[in-house]
């Protein structure tokens, strides 16, 4: 079990996925109520899905270390236009670039 602290919260414990879901919803109910009451209506398909709305979570993939694997991750993940984006990023960074 973790526990996070919180501005208006005193702590909030979580334990694992149910303790996330608990936690974002507390932070929908307070930091945006329109969103959270939304949320109750049952507009939302999940409390994932009214927490990205609220920009309190953002999409993500796990990469694996493995060059090739995680070539293929990021390959299904974004668009061919942000994949040929990322390989001029990291031959810039790897030349030396920032």
């Amino acid at each position: 079990m973790r526990v996070r602290a919180n501005r208006s919260l005193s702590c909030v414990c979580t334990a694992g996925r149910e303790g996330e879901i608990s936690f974002k919803t507390a932070r929908l109910e307070r930091d945006h109520p329109a969103i959270h009451e939304r949320l109750k209506r049952g507009e939302y398909k999940s409390v994932r899905a009214a927490a990205k709305e609220a920009g309190l979570v953002r999409d993500e993939i796990r990469v694996p270390l493995d060059v090739e694997r995680a070539a293929h991750a990021i390959n299904r993940a974004f668009s061919q236009e942000d994949v040929l984006l990322l390989a001029s990023t990291l031959e810039a960074l790897a030349n030396g670039g920032k």
